[in-house]
């Protein structure tokens, strides 16, 4: 039962009660004679016991009045021992011609002061408000579901003042109480108009909230009583809680109309217009907004479901504004509301310092200097969907959709795309580096698996351009699923430097320990923009072709690269080294080793790559490789080594050798390269690596190879000794070298003349 039903059905039982307390003292003069009789009464049609402690008196001329002091209604067995109801004193009288002449009822200004109702609902779900009595009718006197007429009534008016009402639900916890109350209306009539001001104090006792409002409006009871309209509705209401202790929130309403239907307990309200504005020393200056208007709201006492139709809600607040409209219906155990979602244009860097928040660095102090959204949402009773999503931040569009279960905020279902973005703008700006650091170690993060277990993912992120982490990426595609501690990135695509990029990513945290595998693979990537973009190095380029598989499993990243198992594999084409030509480089070394003039430099400082292979296999840590074969023309290089992929350090040794006779204008000079071997080493890091020749390891092979040189020409198996005049003149013969002077000789004695 409505409490505007309870209220109207005491202020009838009232005035019916006082009603026959008049015909009685009409009749027999002293009506204190039958407290008793009106006391059974009462009790037959309520089951509740009426104490009249003050008294009743009676007033016959001009006019029959009557009036009742320190009245006390009970409430039923099994409930507290205060009244159901009790009030100070109630004065009303009746107008007696046209009772007698017209059969209708005129009831002169009824007055009740300081009336007292306590509402009660116990946690078995009884209530103190439900009567029941030997007629059996819950209302005596009311019931008015047969559209039965009721004679005619008219009232001069009623006022209600210094009022209190108080309503518990046991099983819900709620606890309110409604002080100060006062009432006052205009002449009250059936079928006719009539005014209603109303003033209150509530106060929620387990929450702490005040309320103070004011409700002014016009009341229209049809002439059945089955029904009753509210027209020029307008409210107030100034509310301070805990949480409000710096101000409070101030309600206003304006209703066109407010429609009751008594029989079924259907309410119709429309035209409604609801302002509110909050102020509290935790909101922004300039407080809190909200602005409610609306078609209409249709509750439905049979059912309990509530239509709402046309409903436009703006809150506003820190500069910003949200817009929501919404429509549908809310029933006892289902609700279906969907509608419209706006934010106009906003700086969210103004917004947060509004907010109070501090602001947020990031690498470009440009970022976040715009933002709008629009889309369209629906409610159940479980779960919100958002469809047709536009937002822009900045230069970048979002759109697409997406759903959750919001009661638990899982099962998250999504299809984002965004046209361009660049997430590098948005980080943090990049700090100097720590000189105690470890160049190159990657930060120890622990894997957040309370996080992912809780996960409940599936959809898809498309983005036509996307920046991050340095790279540019084209036509990315993502598909994320994540269920019971498992989050699959399966498949990922994108478009990289003219290439393609495939991916897989599963990662296990429903385990004691988190497990990871992953495949990689990039086709004919462009690597010159690549680097260009994550290193800034222009001097490399060639097309691509990497393979990466691997798993692992940790608790923290650095335990994850430590256990991970798995092959790399890298091969680079038609690649070229600009900046440095490395035969010219050769040339002019022998050349100064000989005396002699270094040779012309080339037009374009630059050096062919014909291939570049890489093998390696992923274990405790490191990327180890037996297999790294590079050529450029004439010369091949082969070795191996390993990356240390914790603290991202190189360790390589290569042999470079000279496969044929280069065709050089010098090529008679470069002839002895094809003796040697030049040992290479690769150390640093792989952002910083640092080449070297071995040139201990170089000398041994330079003396090895003069003494073979040597030794052949003494045992005739070289090429033929000069016999010119030194000989025919019978010079000495050449003493043997030492192997200390073949020692100082070193490279020169390879190139020597």
């Amino acid at each position: 039962m409505s409490p505007l039903r309870i209220l109207l059905s005491i202020i009838a039982l009232t005035v019916l009660l006082a009603t026959a307390a008049v015909v009685a003292a009409l009749l027999l003069f002293d009506p204190n004679e039958y407290r008793e009789e009106i006391a059974n009464v009462v009790y037959a049609q309520t089951g509740r016991t009426l104490s009249i402690d003050g008294g009743l008196s009676l007033r016959v001329l001009p006019c029959c009045a009557v009036a009742l002091d320190d009245g006390r209604l009970s409430n039923p067995p099994g409930f507290e021992a205060e009244d159901f109801a009790s009030v100070d004193s109630i004065r009303l009288g009746i107008r007696l011609w046209p009772l007698l002449t017209e059969q209708s009822i005129v009831i002169e200004e009824v007055t009740f002061d300081g009336l007292r109702v306590n509402l009660v609902q116990r946690a078995d779900g009884v209530a103190n408000w439900e009567f029941g009595g030997e007629s059996g009718t819950t209302e005596a006197g009311t019931d008015t579901s047969d559209g039965m007429a009721l004679p005619a009534l008219s009232i001069d008016g009623i006022r209600i003042s210094n009022a209190s009402l108080r309503y518990r639900d046991e099983a819900a916890g709620t606890n309110l109480r409604i002080d100060e109350l006062n009432v006052t209306t205009g002449p009250v009539s059936i079928g006719q108009a009539f005014e209603v001001e109303v003033a209150f104090v509530a106060q929620d006792l387990a929450g702490g909230a005040t309320v103070r409002g004011t409700l002014d409006t016009v009341v229209l009871v049809a002439a059945d009583a089955g029904s009753a309209e509210l027209t020029g509705l307008q409210a107030t209401a100034d509310i301070t809680t805990p949480e409000l202790s710096g101000g409070g929130l101030t309600f206003v309403l304006d209703s066109d109309v407010l429609r009751y239907d008594f029989g079924s307990g259907s309410v119709r309200l429309g035209g409604i217009r609801v302002t509110a504005d909050v102020a509290a020393s935790e909101l922004p200056e300039g407080g809190l907004s909200l602005a409610l208007e609306g078609d209409a709201v249709r509750l439905d006492g049979a059912s309990g479901g509530v239509d709402i139709e046309g409903f436009v809600a703006t809150l506003s607040a820190a500069g910003a504004k949200l817009t929501a409209r919404v429509g549908g219906t809310l029933g006892a155990d289902s609700m279906a509301l969907s509608g419209q979602l706006e934010v106009p244009t906003l700086v969210p860097r103004d917004l947060l310092s509004r907010l109070g928040q501090p602001a947020v660095a990031t690498a470009d102090p440009a970022v976040l200097g715009s933002l709008r959204l629009a889309a369209d949402w629906s409610l159940d009773e479980v779960r919100l969907e958002v469809a047709a999503l536009d937002l822009q931040l900045d230069d970048t569009r979002i759109t697409g959709r997406f759903g959750m279960n919001y009661l638990d905020q899982s099962r998250v279902l999504f299809d984002i795309g965004i046209d361009t973005i660049d997430l590098d703008r948005y980080l943090a700006p990049v700090e100097e580096d720590d000189d105690t650091a470890p160049a190159g170690r990657a930060q120890d993060d622990e894997l957040p698996v309370e996080m992912l277990r809780t996960l409940d993912l599936d959809g898809r992120i498309t983005v036509a351009a996307l920046q991050a982490g340095g790279l540019a990426l084209q036509d990315v595609v993502a598909t994320i699923t994540a269920k019971n501690g498992v989050l699959r990135i399966d498949p990922s695509m994108a478009k990289v430097y003219g290439g393609t990029y495939t991916g897989t990513l599963r990662l296990d945290a429903s385990g004691a320990v988190p497990a990871v595998r992953f495949t990689q693979r990039l086709d004919k990537v462009q690597v010159g923009g690549m680097l260009s973009d994550l290193f800034d190095a222009q001097n490399l380029s060639g097309l691509l072709q990497a393979n990466i598989e691997g798993a692992g499993a940790g608790r923290t990243t650095e335990q994850l690269i430590k256990s991970l198992q798995g092959t790399v594999s890298l091969d680079l084409d038609d690649a070229v080294y600009a900046g440095v030509d490395v035969w010219y480089e050769i040339r002019k070394a022998v050349a100064l080793i000989k005396g002699k003039p270094a040779p012309a430099p080339s037009a374009v400082q630059q050096t062919e790559i014909t291939a570049l292979g890489f093998a390696g296999k992923l274990a405790d840590g490191t990327l180890r490789s037996e297999r790294l074969v590079a050529e450029i023309p004439f010369i091949r290089l082969e070795g191996g080594g390993l990356v240390n992929l914790v603290d991202d350090s190189l360790d390589y040794r290569l042999n470079a050798r000279v496969l044929s006779r280069p065709d050089f204008p010098d090529a008679d000079d470069l002839a002895d390269l094809q003796r040697i071997t030049i040992p290479l080493t690769i150390t640093g890091t792989t952002v910083d690596p640092v080449i070297g020749v071995d040139l201990a390891a170089l000398a041994k092979d330079a003396v090895v190879q003069t003494v073979k040189d040597r030794l052949l020409k003494k045992l005739g198996l070289g090429e033929p000794e000069d016999t010119g005049d030194e000989a025919a003149e019978g010079a000495e013969p050449e003493k043997s070298d030492s192997t200390r002077d073949l020692l100082k000789k070193g490279l020169r004695g390879l190139f020597g003349n």
